[in-house]
């Protein structure tokens, strides 16, 4: 779902949400990256 609204913020050329959608998304990576890494 969150790069289906990145995708919609950038045709309507919001691209100042569109940079805190990606970083938002790429915080989420991380830590379930993190999470991860502790079970392993």
């Amino acid at each position: 779902m969150q790069m289906q609204g990145i995708r919609v913020l950038g045709k309507a050329r919001q691209y100042e949400l569109v940079d805190n959608g990606v970083s938002v998304l790429l915080g989420l990576l991380a830590l379930q990256n993190q999470a991860g890494h502790k079970y392993h």
